[in-house]
């Protein structure tokens, strides 16, 4: 609640004050002897008492919750004129104050000079719980008086009521419960106990200031709160007293309740208690519960150029959306189909996130699909491994403490993706929304393979052993042709494929006749999947293998790709403090499994983790050895560390990084293909 102008002015007409006066007192006399006389006081302005708790209230925080006026024709005040005269004489006795302004009441007092004070009490005076109080000195020795009284809580500690009612925001639905307490304004402790100065000595009591409720069921928006409301039903709420002053008054929302609850939003005010003041405040509807993060958008796919078999079997996708807000982190589903696309069995879903925010999620940086990128918070991309041959769809949500958002599909465009990414092809997002990529693999079954028999031989265009071809379905069929040989004796021959076998008799050439299905001998005129599904002369989804045939039918072995990976004991992988001689090998754990455990201290010192080559042939068979680590901290935040070697060792410090699990992709030259060549560790730091 915001202090404004409007409540000053009613709290200035209805707050009730004396400052001390005296009128005229320079060489009086007391009384004369005449009659007594009839003295008007008047009660106006707020007190400077008043004024500096209100300054209390305004300087911590932007808003404060004020007392009801103190006294009004509701109020419950009685109010007391006590005082005593130059001549010794007493006056003890009760006043009726007006109701509206201006506030005043009369007496007959003596002419003498008085002393006097006036008590505002809250309901009975012999329940001797102060108000208001304020003093005046006034001289009636030469007639009528008039004074002015400002009424004061200036010394005043007697304990005040109070009860705060109102609503929140709610729009998920998500709390369950709410505290609200009320706490020292500057040591920020909780106000457990007040001091009542009406008994002898001044009792302590319990205050209630701490209050915990769970929200009415079922849940709505704006959802009710309330404290110290003696009117709830069927339990009503402990009356919550305190002792005059400034508090702090603070709230917090949960969702849950119990021991799993975890906050969802807070409210914090300052709030003023007068001197036996019922406070009762509405704080009307607050927005302060945090929320479920938006949903992300514009979720696309995109193919990584030439990216197919780079890990043998696989193909890379990058991913690429729009951020959402309020989000810790991203959550990723991965559908594979059980068929060509028609069917995403639910038991083949994986979700892929932060076990952190999601426990049942697969941790996205240690699983097999991860490639590069993240789903971290303020992420936007992030590429995956996928198998060739199948059908997938992906999907994506955002994820707090709170709660997820909507999962979001992948955005529906045109041929041409309105937003191109250098190095990759867009995955057009059709009706059905497939990602699938398969490959056509010839076994050139001996034979030699030009692809333009026009030009001169090279590696780019002339192949021995194998030959592939990628393409992509989806979701509608379509006719697939093969590759279209041609003799070795057209002319010209320029921009012609040719596939031609040496032969130990005449003629010594061989030409390519037809493509055989490997596994049964037929012949082959389309791509077809690989038996035993029963698709004829159509392109789906499914990898296909077909062998050359030069005229003496199936025969021969079919050659499978050379390893991708480099061998694992081709490298050596040990740990060790910083200047340590030990270097322990770190051993995947359990055996055959991609996970290595490490200490990250070793003899109380960081552990400094080793990679280099082992083994090598001579001359070696490997070189250029690079190491890239990413690691991951905190909310799941991904650091890409690039880890140069120096005369082929990767050699690195642990100390800068948490216990966690992070990836270790260990590259290397091998030297008889110049291809890059890797092999990936899992870490797991403890």
């Amino acid at each position: 609640m915001r202090l404004k102008k409007s409540s000053i002015a009613v709290l200035a007409a209805l707050t009730m004050v004396i400052a001390g006066c005296s009128h005229g007192l320079g060489g009086r006399m007391s009384g004369d002897g005449t009659a007594a006389s009839t003295v008007t006081f008047s009660v106006t302005d707020i007190p400077p008492e008043y004024n500096d708790m209100i300054n209390q209230a305004r300087n911590p925080a932007t808003r404060s919750i004020l007392p009801n006026a103190p006294f009004n024709s509701s109020s419950g005040l009685n109010f007391v004129l006590t005082g005593t005269s130059n001549s010794g004489k007493k006056i003890d006795t009760a006043v009726s104050v007006s109701n509206s302004p201006p506030y005043t009441f009369s007496v007959d007092l003596d002419p003498y000079v008085w002393d006097l004070t006036l008590t505002a009490y809250k309901g009975l005076v012999a329940d001797n719980k102060k108000a208001l109080i304020g003093h005046c000195t006034i001289d009636l020795t030469k007639g009528n008086g008039a004074a002015t009284f400002q009424m004061s809580i200036k010394g005043l500690t007697t304990p005040g009521t109070v009860k705060i009612t109102g609503s929140v925001t709610d729009t998920d639905l998500i709390c369950d419960s709410y505290e609200i307490g009320i706490y020292n304004l500057y040591s920020g402790e909780l106000v457990t106990e007040y001091t009542d100065p009406a008994t002898t000595p001044p009792a302590t009591h319990q205050s209630n200031a701490q209050q915990s409720y769970d929200t009415v069921l079922p849940r709505v928006t704006p959802s009710t709160f309330h404290y110290g409301d003696t009117s709830v039903t069927p339990t009503p709420d402990p009356v919550v007293t305190l002792n005059a002053g400034a508090y702090e008054y603070r709230m917090v929302f949960y969702k849950g309740t119990g021991l799993n609850k975890t906050p969802i939003g807070s409210y914090s005010d300052t709030i003023v208690v007068y001197p036996a003041n019922d406070l009762d405040k509405s704080l009307g509807e607050i927005d302060v519960l945090n929320r479920k993060p938006t949903k992300p958008e514009n979720l696309r796919a995109y193919l990584e150029d030439k990216s197919e078999d780079k890990d043998p079997n696989y193909y890379y996708v990058k991913l690429t959306w729009d951020p959402s807000r309020f989000e810790t982190n991203y959550e990723l589903k991965v559908q594979t189909s059980s068929n060509d696309g028609t069917t995403f069995p639910p038991t083949d879903d994986k979700i892929y996130g932060f076990k952190a925010t999601n426990s049942t999620a697969e941790d996205f940086l240690a699983s097999s699909i991860w490639h590069d990128g993240s789903l971290a918070y303020g992420s936007k991309t992030c590429t995956i491994k996928l198998q060739l041959g199948k059908v997938y769809e992906v999907s994506l949500q955002a994820r707090n403490y709170i709660g997820a958002s909507d999962w979001v599909e992948r955005l529906v465009e045109g041929p041409t993706t309105s937003a191109p990414v250098t190095g990759h092809t867009y995955f057009e997002a059709a009706a059905g929304k497939h990602i699938n990529r398969r490959r056509i693999h010839y076994d050139l079954n001996h034979g030699t393979l030009k692809l333009d028999a026009g030009v001169p031989s090279t590696p780019q265009n002339t192949f021995t052993v194998e030959y592939s071809e990628y393409d992509s379905y989806d979701g509608t069929p379509k006719p697939l042709p093969l590759l279209h040989i041609q003799p070795s004796t057209t002319t010209p021959l320029a921009g012609v494929t040719t596939l031609t076998r040496p032969s130990a008799t005449p003629p010594a050439v061989s030409e390519w006749r037809k493509w055989l299905n490997p596994n049964d001998g037929a012949g082959v005129t389309a791509a077809l999947p690989t038996p035993p599904t029963p698709i004829t002369g159509i392109y789906k989804h499914e990898n296909v293998f077909l062998k050359a045939d030069f005229g003496f039918g199936l025969e021969g072995t079919v050659t499978i790709t050379g390893p991708q990976d480099i061998p694992t004991n081709k490298l050596k992988i040990t740990y060790d403090e910083e200047h340590g001689t030990t270097n322990t090998p770190i051993l995947a754990t359990p055996p055959g499994s991609n996970l290595y455990p490490v200490p990250k201290l070793t003899n109380s010192n960081a552990t400094w983790i080793t990679v280099q080559f082992n083994g090598l042939a001579t001359p070696a068979d490997y070189d250029n050895l690079h190491c890239t680590a990413y690691f991951a901290s905190g909310a799941g935040l991904m650091s890409k560390v690039d880890l140069q070697a120096t005369g082929n060792i990767c050699k690195f410090s642990t100390g800068d990084y948490t216990p966690q699990r992070f990836t270790l992709k260990v590259m290397a030259e091998e030297t008889a293909t110049h291809q890059m060549r890797s092999r990936t560790y899992i870490i797991e730091l403890y």
